[in-house]
């Protein structure tokens, strides 16, 4: 592919962000979540509108499991026992940076 080619589509990618931009009535933490390396603006931009509300997670485990990173097995009991948050935080390392990053202060 030529160089030319790149920048055409780099060009055109950030055409598309732009547009969705402005469609989209972005939140707070938006600003603060695209600044997190490997998260651009269209990935940024489904976190939050997946997520919604970041307040509503209590702790990080809420919303490690909200994304379905943590794994659960079911006792007697008929139970659901996750595993505890030292652990979660380990497997979704990626929630201690939106965390300190302002974006999920509650979590």
């Amino acid at each position: 592919m030529s160089k030319d080619s790149i920048d055409f589509l780099t060009r055109q990618i950030r055409s598309i962000e732009t547009f969705i931009e402005k469609k989209i009535e972005l939140k707070d933490g938006y600003k603060n979540l695209v600044t997190i390396c490997g998260i651009g603006k269209i990935l940024g931009l489904t976190i939050m509108l997946e997520s919604g509300p970041m307040d509503r997670f209590e702790k990080v485990g809420n919303y490690a499991s909200y994304c379905r990173v943590v794994s659960s097995q079911w006792n007697q009991q008929r139970q659901v026992q996750g595993q505890r948050e030292q652990e979660e935080r380990q497997q979704v390392p990626f929630l201690g940076i939106l965390r300190s990053s302002g974006i999920c202060q509650t979590l």
